[in-house]
């Protein structure tokens, strides 16, 4: 599974940022929510920085002295790096890997995250580890996606990411940090077709169906090498159930987080 997240993020890295328009407002929001918190960190941690809209928005919007930058792809080292130049100023560090197994990088004073953590398998425990870690009173902030994401295509196909309910994930939060913001809210956008939906995925790295269709052998279908009938019966349901007015919606469920070490 984060094999294959890692591979899809990094073949979608040239066409991420043009398409990730509710992730750029996710970024963008967040450390907005973060300023009314604190301007200054000393150290600070990125997870799953993808091609940079977080790292962008926090070394121009922060003082901070050091910055850790995580992400589960090496090749996202590049985009990172070509955004950093333009702060000479500032110590930072890329940390390749997938951030569940890694150690926390010294005792940040803010963590952040934006659109990561509906991808972890195992949330609770790396709330506790970041609990342990993160210094004193230091300040956790993250986006993430709530149950009614992409919900159109989960019904379409009858598969999808199974999203964490946005109240367990506060009450995980709430056992090592107390929640100071929290903020929920959808926004669909709207494509000439279903076939539009699908490369507007694509072209932001998101597999939203989970486990793919079976093809005739039994065996499962990439969302690359779907077959033309997998392909047409996919569009043809998801214009006659949600199509209107030519359009079709896709519902984004984005939420987030600032939250204080206990």
């Amino acid at each position: 599974m984060i094999d294959q997240l890692g591979l899809r993020f990094a073949r979608s890295i040239s066409t991420y940022n043009n398409a990730a328009l509710i992730q750029t407002e996710m970024a963008h929001k967040l450390t907005t929510v973060i300023r009314e918190v604190g301007s200054s960190f000393h150290h600070v941690y990125e997870i799953g920085a993808g091609t940079g809209l977080l790292t962008r928005q926090l070394a121009s919007s922060l003082q901070m002295s050091s910055l850790w930058v995580n992400d589960l792809c090496d090749a996202m080292q590049q985009p990172i790096s070509a955004i950093l130049q333009e702060f000479p100023d500032l110590h930072w560090e890329f940390i390749a890997g997938d951030a569940e197994k890694l150690d926390i990088p010294g005792h940040p004073d803010l963590v952040a995250s934006s659109a990561v953590f509906q991808w972890f398998d195992h949330l609770p425990d790396f709330l506790q580890k970041l609990g342990g870690q993160i210094n004193e009173d230091g300040i956790l902030a993250f986006s993430t996606f709530g149950e009614q994401n992409l919900h159109e295509c989960k019904s379409v196909s009858g598969k999808g990411i199974n999203y964490i309910p946005l109240d367990q994930v506060k009450e995980m939060v709430c056992r090592h940090f107390d929640i100071l913001h929290f903020e929920e809210t959808e926004k669909v956008l709207y494509f000439d077709s279903a076939l539009d939906v699908l490369l507007h995925l694509k072209q932001t790295g998101v597999n939203s169906f989970g486990k793919m269709p079976t093809n005739e052998n039994g065996t499962s279908c990439s969302p690359l090498i779907w077959t033309k009938k997998h392909l047409n019966d996919f569009c043809s349901q998801y214009e006659q159930q949600f199509g209107h007015n030519e359009a079709c919606p896709l519902t984004y469920h984005p939420a987030w987080f600032v939250c204080r070490k206990k």
